[in-house]
């Protein structure tokens, strides 16, 4: 058996690599780390700030509401205290849409329904899991 090596999984980043991930400036990521008490910021004693994967993910999160969903800064954190998990389904929904080229076969019928029940605020009534069985078995 050929040996594997393991890949290393980082587990910190920097504000600079934050910044070119996600494509926002430094000042916007000082103002957003202030804003929402959502982040669990590191330093180290230079004073340095470190992020981990879920304050990337809120980063992407608050960004989405911001630029995407033109909500203002009170509007978002509003959002993130009241519905946080909702606003990360609708987040995941959207950027599952933006990912997907092609929307035939039962994963793309599932990637619409996912977006449907998510975005538009559909609840799962039995008439509507008959659209979406209908939808994943006639595509």
């Amino acid at each position: 058996m050929p040996y594997k090596e393991k890949e290393i999984e980082k587990i910190y980043w920097s504000i600079g690599e934050v910044s070119e991930m996600l494509d926002l400036s430094f000042a916007q990521i000082r103002l957003w780390e202030k804003e929402f008490d959502v982040f669990n910021l590191k330093k180290n004693k230079k004073g340095d700030r470190y992020f981990t994967k879920k304050d990337i993910e809120n980063f992407r999160l608050i960004k989405y509401l911001l630029k995407e969903k033109k909500y203002t800064i009170k509007g978002a954190r509003e959002k993130l205290k009241s519905g946080g998990n909702k606003a990360d389904n609708q987040y995941q929904a959207v950027e599952a849409l933006k990912k997907s080229d092609n929307f035939s076969g039962v994963e793309g019928a599932v990637v619409v329904c996912m977006f449907a029940l998510n975005f538009f605020h559909i609840s799962p009534y039995p008439h509507f899991s008959n659209l979406i069985y209908f939808i994943i078995f006639n595509v």
